[in-house]
């Protein structure tokens, strides 16, 4: 094939940037997943996005909060937070200082925290008047204060990384306590009738729920929605607009299509080819330089280790069953065909080691299909990804 069109001309050139923040406005791809959220959120309802590390979750709601005409978005992030009241702080800090919050909602949080008017004042406190009240009791009258001043647009609360706050609060003040804050957090979305809710973590809220004891009623009400791969034609673009960013428009068609085919279509790791690509100046870029480049890169584990986010919830997150949800994924990863779930028990067992019961599998496969790895077909198991199934297969020094 020859080179791109002339109409990419039009595009917007991006500069590769895997790993850092990025602009909004640069942001491309997820129509149809902007639109279906969209719909989903004006309708009433609220959304979990529980992908992976590296999917491009952060990135989409911080497109979504720049460009929405529907709400009044308001992002918190929750990563470090250990306990409870570390939750309520956070969270009372992004809403009391948000500049589109009405005033009588912001005057309700400064009779609750210290340092809330202002930004630089300090650190948020819980004012000592009001420390006998509980951390759900605090949360609940911090969002609803917000939601019962709501004159106009609906709030839409953003937060992030809340799986892993929820793991620590559990790991250092235990079960109950992280229970009860899920369970706020689910009564709130219920009765705070002016305020939407985009719930987004790393960690999947299935291992939430285990660790802490809780259930599926309390989360039961927010719709998944899942980010994956780029639609082809989106990758295309996105593509597209990284090599004019790096002043490369001599790249074949059929060179675009060996990328996004290397790559999976996911934007992260698209970015980082295009990295490679600006970085080596390879004097031809076709698909044979585009597969070397990639198996290098895989290859290369200084230079893939933040892909390692892709395939690492089985070490944090399987305790005892780490070892035989690895050789599960191994013999999926070799595998030419879908493996049955029958077969599991024989990938499991370890040498010396009793096979694990037919419980124990059928979580383990539970967990591996909410986790990403893998997808339920008619005739078995496979890979949900084929590009992480290479990354594992090449980690793991094991092959078809």
């Amino acid at each position: 094939m020859g080179s791109p069109s002339n109409a990419n001309a039009t595009l917007k050139p991006i500069l590769p940037d895997p790993g850092s923040a990025r602009d909004p406005n640069n942001f491309v791809g997820r129509k149809a997943t902007t639109a279906h959220a969209r719909r989903v959120l004006i309708r009433g309802g609220h959304l979990a996005l529980t992908d992976p590390r590296r999917m491009g979750k952060s990135y989409w709601i911080e497109h979504f909060c720049a460009t929405t005409e529907d709400f009044v978005p308001v992002q918190i992030d929750y990563e470090g937070v250990t306990t409870t009241d570390m939750f309520v702080t956070r969270t009372a800090e992004a809403l009391g200082r948000h500049d589109r919050i009405a005033d009588r909602a912001k005057n309700t949080l400064r009779a609750l925290f210290e340092n809330i008017a202002e930004i630089g004042a300090g650190p948020i406190k819980i004012k000592p008047g009001v420390l006998a009240l509980t951390p759900p009791r605090l949360l609940r009258d911090t969002v609803m204060s917000v939601s019962d001043s709501v004159t106009d647009k609906p709030v839409l609360v953003c937060m992030d990384e809340v799986p892993a706050a929820i793991l620590n609060i559990t790991k250092g003040q235990g079960a109950l306590e992280a229970q009860s804050l899920l369970q706020t957090l689910r009564n709130l979305r219920r009765d705070a009738a002016s305020i939407r809710w985009i719930i987004s973590g790393s960690v999947g809220f299935h291992h939430v729920l285990r660790h802490c004891h809780a259930t599926e009623g309390d989360i039961n009400d927010l719709e998944n929605l899942p980010l994956g791969p780029l639609a082809i034609d989106e990758a295309q673009e996105l593509v597209q607009r990284l090599l004019l960013g790096i002043r490369r428009s001599d790249v074949t068609e059929d060179a675009i299509e060996e990328l996004i085919r290397c790559t999976g279509a996911i934007p992260y790791l698209i970015q980082h080819m295009a990295n490679i690509l600006d970085t080596q100046a390879p004097e031809r870029i076709d698909p044979e330089t585009v597969r070397k480049l990639f198996d290098e890169f895989i290859r290369d584990r200084d230079a893939s280790r933040a892909t390692t986010h892709l395939v690492s919830r089985v070490e944090q997150y399987y305790g005892e069953y780490q070892d035989p949800a690895r050789r599960i994924l191994d013999g999926i990863a070799t595998s030419p065909h879908p493996v049955p779930f029958d077969d599991f028990a024989t990938l499991a067992i370890a040498p010396g080691r009793e096979p694990l019961d037919r419980t124990a599998l059928l979580d383990i496969a539970d967990w591996l299909v909410d986790d990403h790895y893998i997808c339920e077909e008619p005739t078995g198991y496979t890979w949900r990804y084929d590009v992480l199934r290479s990354i594992w297969a090449h980690r793991r020094k094991v092959g078809r």
